[in-house]
Order: C-alpha cells, then sequence, then structure tokens
C-alpha cells in the first residue's frame, strides 16, 4: 500500500476515533447525566433521561448527514471531514463544563440538549464522509480501508469504556472524560487539515442540487442502504453501549460491568481489524453477511433472556462481539458501491444517519421502557427482538441489491 494512502487511512480513523469516544461517552455515562441534567426520582428514570438525550442526538445525524453531505459533494470531501471534527471538540469540551440541573435548573437541561444536536449534526457527517474519503482514495482496498476506520471507531468506543471502568465511582468522572475528549479532538482538526481532497470527487462532474439528483436516480438505493445500516445501528446501539446500563437493570455487580462492556468492544475490534486484511478477497460477499447477521441475532436472544433471571452469559456475548466484526467491514464497504461519485457523500450520509437515528438512537429506549415498565415475560428479551427486526429489513435489502 502507497505511503499517501496508509497516511489516509490512519489521519481518517483516528479522527474518527476521536469523535466517536467524544459521542458514546454520554451513552455509556447515561445514568450519571440522567441525574445530573434532568429532573428525576428513580434509577430507571435516570437511565431513560440519559438515553433520551443520547437518542436526541441520534435524531441530529440525519441533519448533519443533508447538511455535510451536500457540502461534500457540492465542494468537497476535505472540507466538511475537518469541520465537524471542530464541532464536535468544541460541543464535547462546552458540556463538560456546563453546570448541572441542581445548579441552574432548565437552562441545563436545554443547554445540555443544544449541544447534544451539534455534536448528532458533526458526527452526522464525519462517519458518511470517512467512509466516502477511504472508498474514494483507496477503492482497491476499499475494504481493509473502512475495516481500519471502523476498527478506530470502536477503539474510541473501547477508550470511554475503560475510562468508564476507571471512574464509574467519581461522581466527576464524565466530566473529566469529556473535557479530554474536547481538546484532544480540536487538536486533530489542525491535522486532519493535511489531507488531500480524493481522485474521483476532482475527477468527477458536479450537479448542482445533490440532494435533488440523489432522490431522482437513487431512491431504491437510498432505500436499500438505510435498510441493510439499519443491523449495523442496532447491533453498535444494543449489542454494545446499552450494555452497561442492561447490566444496572439487572443489578450485576457494579464493579465488573465497566470490565465486561469494554472485553466486548474489544473482542470487537480486534475481529473488524483482523477480517478488514482479507475482505477484499471474498466473492460472495452477501452470501457472508447474511450468515454473520443470522448467527449474531440468534445469540442476541441468548444474550438477552436473563432479564428475568438477573443473569446475563458472557460467553455467548464475546462471541457475538466476535462476529460482528465482519458486519461491520461488509455493510458499509457495500453502501458505497450504491452511489455515484457526485451524490455519494449525500447518499451514504442520509442513509446511514437515519438509519441510526431511527435504529439506533431509539433501540435503547425503547429497550429501556419495555424492559422497566412491562411485566410479560415476551417483552422480557425485547433488546433481541429490535435486532431481530432489523436482521428482517437486512435480509430485504441484501435481495434488492444487484451485484455491481
Amino acid at each position: 500500500m502507497k505511503k499517501h494512502s496508509i497516511k489516509v487511512i490512519l489521519l481518517s480513523s483516528i479522527g474518527g476515533m476521536l469523535e466517536f469516544y467524544d459521542f458514546v461517552i454520554f451513552a455509556i455515562y447515561a445514568a450519571i447525566i440522567g441525574t445530573l441534567f434532568f429532573p428525576s426520582t428513580s434509577e430507571s428514570y435516570a437511565i431513560l433521561y440519559g438515553f433520551l438525550s443520547f437518542g436526541v442526538g441520534y435524531l441530529a445525524r440525519p441533519i448533519g448527514g443533508i447538511f455535510f453531505g451536500h457540502l461534500g459533494d457540492k465542494y468537497g470531501r476535505k472540507l466538511t471531514f475537518s469541520i465537524t471534527i471542530f464541532i464536535m471538540g468544541v460541543s464535547t469540551l462546552i458540556i463538560g463544563l456546563l453546570p448541572s440541573y441542581e445548579s441552574i435548573g432548565l437552562s441545563a437541561t436545554i443547554l445540555f440538549i443544544l449541544f447534544r444536536i451539534l455534536q448528532g449534526m458533526a458526527i452526522g457527517g464525519e462517519l458518511s464522509g470517512a467512509i466516502t474519503f477511504a472508498a474514494e482514495h483507496i477503492p482497491d482496498k476499499k475494504r481493509l480501508a473502512i475495516g481500519i476506520l471502523y476498527a478506530f471507531v470502536n477503539i474510541g468506543i473501547l477508550l470511554a469504556s475503560l475510562v468508564y471502568a476507571l471512574t464509574f465511582d467519581l461522581s466527576y468522572g464524565w466530566r473529566l472524560a469529556a473535557i479530554a475528549g474536547g481538546m484532544t479532538a480540536i487538536l486533530s482538526y489542525f491535522i486532519r487539515k493535511s489531507l488531500l481532497e480524493t481522485p474521483e470527487f476532482l475527477a468527477c462532474s458536479k450537479v448542482r442540487y445533490p440532494i435533488i439528483s440523489l432522490f431522482k436516480w437513487h431512491s431504491s438505493h437510498l432505500i436499500s442502504a438505510l435498510c441493510l445500516i439499519s443491523y449495523l445501528a442496532v447491533i453498535v446501539s444494543l449489542g454494545f453501549l446499552f450494555i452497561p446500563s442492561y447490566l444496572k437493570l439487572i443489578h450485576y455487580p457494579a464493579d465488573k460491568i465497566g470490565i465486561i462492556s469494554s472485553l466486548g468492544m474489544l473482542y470487537f475490534t480486534i475481529s473488524t481489524l483482523l477480517f478488514a486484511f482479507f475482505a477484499d478477497k471474498i466473492k460472495q460477499p452477501k452470501l457472508y453477511l447474511s450468515l454473520f447477521i443470522l448467527a449474531t441475532t440468534i445469540l442476541s436472544f441468548a444474550i438477552f433472556s436473563g432479564f428475568q433471571s438477573k443473569s446475563f452469559n458472557t460467553t455467548y456475548y464475546y462471541i457475538f462481539a466476535l462476529l460482528c466484526g465482519p458486519i461491520t467491514v461488509f455493510i458499509p464497504s457495500m453502501i458505497t458501491e450504491l452511489f455515484t461519485t457526485q451524490v455519494k457523500y449525500s447518499g451514504i450520509g442520509i442513509s446511514y444517519n437515519l438509519a441510526f437515528a431511527i435504529f439506533g438512537g431509539l433501540s435503547p429506549v425503547i429497550a429501556t421502557i419495555l424492559l422497566t415498565t412491562s411485566s410479560a415475560k415476551s417483552l422480557l428479551h425485547s433488546p433481541a427482538s429490535i435486532i431481530l427486526l432489523c436482521a428482517f429489513l437486512s435480509f430485504f435489502a441484501l435481495k434488492s441489491i444487484r451485484e455491481k
């Protein structure tokens, strides 16, 4: 691989790692943040409020996908790629310094939500831009580039989990995590500015309104991409980000929660990275992806069946984490092939972020409500049922997507 290609992958990946660290710490610290910025009366409501605020960030992602997708398709990938990490860094830093609800009342809640929206918009332009940037710079090693990118994104989530494991008993631990992440992201903005524009974008003819061209010529591919990404969104959200709060709900020993979530993310990261190195050689990606989706869906029922008995099978969970790696390599690389260069950033940005807003942001909220308010045994594995729904959507997408 050329030296320039390695630089593109590393700078894109490190930036993505920092942005996702900044974004997901507010899910991992959901229970603490819920008590600080929202009025609550119980631990369950604190977790619910925390995930609602996390969901707000997810719901802002499509707005960022549309806005930054338009900028990226019209003015270049490099411009938006630099702006998003700067916005994320500043927003995270300010949230880490915000006074609590107890100090300034409703103003704290409003300011927290406002900066969560800015974070969501930034992340909406970041990962879709990183996927587009990597795929266009290194088309012959696209799965490798995207796999490394996602491995670094997972490292960002893993870092957040490790920080939680070290500071879960400190009331100000989440503030330290936010301030450190915000400052590092701002610093990486200046490093990312040295990247070059992609050859594909420089060579293609531009369209005046990318979003209009996208819906006019690629609407069916947009739906297929949305359905396919829904599965990636739900396994990340429920399979990893939701796990610390789920373990709290079943009263799992507090000192073991951080270890379990960190190990799960570590296995996920290792699997993603290792699989990326030979993924470009696989000739039937749709078949292999279908098998991995089927296996992880079955395992999810084994993982979340312990709510009533207050148990958690770590072996099933770690196997699940290992099998999620190939899914993370296959799905993003497939959606890059659905859109032409003129609308690629917009197509990936809208489908990717809409899927994560609907299925990634709302899934923990719905699962928490069902688990804490329902006595019906059929709803006690509701996280797995949500994963099953997205599996059906992904199979529909795979059937509708023609091989390039």
